[in-house]
């Protein structure tokens, strides 16, 4: 089974038993178990492969227990520990993987989970210390193409420690940058206002000052998306980029979608400009969502909008080891449907591939 079925198929069965799950142990007969074994292959009923409390005497801990070690040559090289369902991940510290980490000279990776979401740990910013950030997140309640690409490298078959280590620490900081942007783009700190301030600004960098610029530093970031996006309308359409308007409030009186929903065809189709010809793209109205498809059959779906009531999302699709994958992304506003461009110009290409 390639490893994009494997996840949705996990996926969906973890989702459904999260009801019933009440204790640690629940989460790892019904959650985790199922997540090794079908997602990274290893047979959790070979202590070969998996060993379940695993145990190792650590300075003045004595018979201390992390809930799973991998198995590799025979010895431990990624190490799991367990919380219940639920669990707050990101204000817990998994502190057995910590410790045994650091006491195990073979752990390469640590995995902490509490059956829907998966934090992989590693040694990036000191050796043989693990870090206290993840470099990779797998969440079962949404589940990333790009995510799932990298959780392949953990299967049994495919694992080589090297390579993963060597591409860890671009994931970790790409993601924490990614991050760092966005909060920036929707609420500048005073860091950043007073860093572009020096630039422009020769006065005091007052408070005062400070919060007078935040309001032009959040003014310049839409500008500047609106005016990228402009152009490429431009060079989507041709002639005067305020003519989308006009075919907006038609299309809305003639297709029953909304003119949030135009705006946002409008943008795509100016994301798709250089993949496609425009004209193929049409904006489809469904009960509660509209889709956007290629020549107008289903067959050719390119993504689909949920913009008539808040949170605003998009539905994304992508391909992954031949299967297809979709993905909600929300949306603060219809313009951060710009930040995915990629993967709605890769999903447009495998359609004229795949149809014509």
């Amino acid at each position: 089974m390639e490893i994009g079925e494997a996840v949705n198929n996990v996926a969906k069965r973890v989702l459904e038993q999260v009801p019933y799950v009440q204790s640690e142990e629940a989460t790892k007969l019904a959650m985790i178990n199922p997540f090794i074994r079908e997602v990274l292959d290893y047979d959790t009923t070979d202590l070969t492969q998996v060993q379940p409390e695993f145990t190792a005497d650590i300075g003045i801990k004595q018979g201390e227990k992390v809930d799973y070690a991998l198995m590799h040559d025979g010895e431990p090289m990624i190490l799991i520990e367990a919380k219940v369902t639920g669990t707050p991940l990101d204000k817990t510290e998994p502190s057995h993987l910590f410790r045994y980490f650091a006491a195990l000279d073979t752990a390469r990776f640590g995995i902490y989970t509490d059956g829907l979401r998966y934090l992989f740990y590693t040694d990036i910013d000191k050796p043989n210390l693990m870090d206290t950030k993840p470099f990779l997140v797998l969440d079962l309640n949404e589940v990333k193409p790009e995510v799932v690409e990298q959780v392949g490298r953990f299967v049994r078959t495919e694992f080589d420690a090297e390579a993963i280590r060597d591409s860890a620490d671009g994931l970790k900081y790409v993601e924490a940058l990614q991050k760092v942007i966005d909060r920036e783009f929707h609420n500048p700190s005073d860091e950043f206002v007073r860093f572009l301030m020096s630039d422009v600004y020769e006065g005091p960098k007052t408070q005062r000052a400070v919060e007078t610029f935040r309001e032009y530093t959040e003014n310049a970031l839409k500008s500047f998306v609106e005016v990228n996006l402009r152009a490429r309308l431009t060079a989507a359409f041709g002639g005067d980029v305020g003519k989308p308007k006009a075919t907006a409030s038609e299309a809305e009186k003639e297709n029953g979608v909304t003119s949030t929903e135009v705006k946002a065809f409008l943008i795509i189709k100016a994301l798709l400009h250089d993949v496609i010809e425009v004209g193929r793209l049409h904006l489809v109205d469904r009960e509660s969502y509209s889709s956007i498809l290629i020549d107008g059959s289903s067959r050719k779906l390119v993504c689909h909008l949920r913009l008539r009531d808040r949170p605003f999302a998009i539905d994304l699709l992508s391909m992954v080891d031949g299967k297809r994958l979709r993905r909600r992304a929300r949306l603060q506003s219809v313009d951060d449907i710009y930040v995915h461009e990629p993967t709605l110009e890769a999903r447009a290409r495998h359609v004229l591939n795949t149809f014509g």
